[in-house]
């Protein structure tokens, strides 16, 4: 469906004047070439300017080093997890006892 919504977005410098530079996401890649095919050299509306339509290039700039990406902290939700774990398990850890109890327990 035709919507309002932009699909691309155009970089702007500070003063807000057009750097050059856009992006446009498709969600197929075989899109990517069709829009190179029928977009490359065309003209902006209301310009005389060209179109130069290509595939982006990602590149590692410098080197990559696994030991200095930040660690994700999870230790909340492990002993949010753990605590629900213990809190839903039949066995009695106090006891040793790994039978099942005879009476329900009440959780809060």
């Amino acid at each position: 469906p035709d919507t309002e919504k932009k699909r691309y977005k155009m970089y702007t410098d500070e003063e807000g004047n057009f750097k050059g530079d856009a992006k446009c996401c498709y969600f197929r890649k075989e899109s990517i070439q069709l829009a190179i095919q029928m977009l490359n050299g065309t003209k902006l509306p209301g310009s005389s300017k060209r179109v130069k339509v290509e595939q982006a290039n990602f590149t590692l700039k410098g080197e990559y080093n696994p030991k200095l990406k930040p660690k994700k902290k999870n230790n909340k939700n492990k002993k949010k997890r753990k605590k629900q774990d213990n809190m839903l398990d039949w066995r009695d850890r106090a006891g040793g006892n790994d039978e099942r109890p005879n009476t329900p327990k009440l959780l809060s």
